[in-house]
Order: structure tokens, then sequence, then C-alpha cells
């Protein structure tokens, strides 16, 4: 079926949009989790050396629902991977004792 010009002209448009929407969604979750940190002090400090992720998460982490905490390891996983769609795994570590509270292996979190 062939579109006319205006047609064609609207559908290229969709499709602009809706790539720079693509883009954009994973930093309004990085903006979102920058906010929250800086409310609940959920996220302590992020390190990476090489390949190897540490995430030191502050005491709100354990005060929010198990539902909470996946999706805060979601994000945090959005954003090493710069937004790309797969996942990568790392420790979360309790701020205190240094001591591993939960993993991420990339797509669900399992928490000790």
């Amino acid at each position: 079926m062939k579109l006319s010009p205006k047609a064609r002209q609207q559908v290229e448009k969709k499709a602009r949009i809706e790539g720079r929407l693509r883009l954009v969604r994973p930093l309004l979750v990085v903006f979102g989790l920058v906010f929250a940190v800086s409310v609940f002090v959920v996220l302590s400090d992020l390190k990476v050396k090489g390949s190897t992720f540490k995430v030191t998460v502050g005491p709100a982490f354990f005060t929010v629902p198990i539902d909470t905490q996946q999706e805060f390891a979601r994000t945090v996983n959005c954003f090493f991977v710069k937004g790309a769609n797969k996942g990568v795994s790392f420790d979360l570590i309790h701020w205190q004792t240094g001591k591993n509270v939960a993993s991420w292996n990339g797509d669900r979190l399992d928490v000790d």
C-alpha cells in the first residue's frame, strides 16, 4: 500500500518522536533515582573497578518493600549499562558493615 506524502511525513514524525522517547525514558529513571537517593538515602556509594560493580546501600534500602528494592536495583543496572537493554551483575553492600546484603544478577534481585 502506497502512502501519500502527507501520510508518510506523519509516520516519519511519529517514528522520530518514539525514538526520542526511547532515549529519554532511561534518563528520567536515572534522574528519578537521583532524587530518590537524595531524599531517602537508599544509595550510599557506587564503585566501579574494571568490570566489577559495588553498590553501597544506605538505611532506607532496608525500609522499603522488596519490589521497590528490585526496581532500585533495576534502575542502577540501567545506569550502569547506559540505558541499553541488557543486564550486569553487581552486589549491594551494607553501608555500615560492608557485608553483601543482596545481589543483582542482571535480571533479578536476590536478597541474602
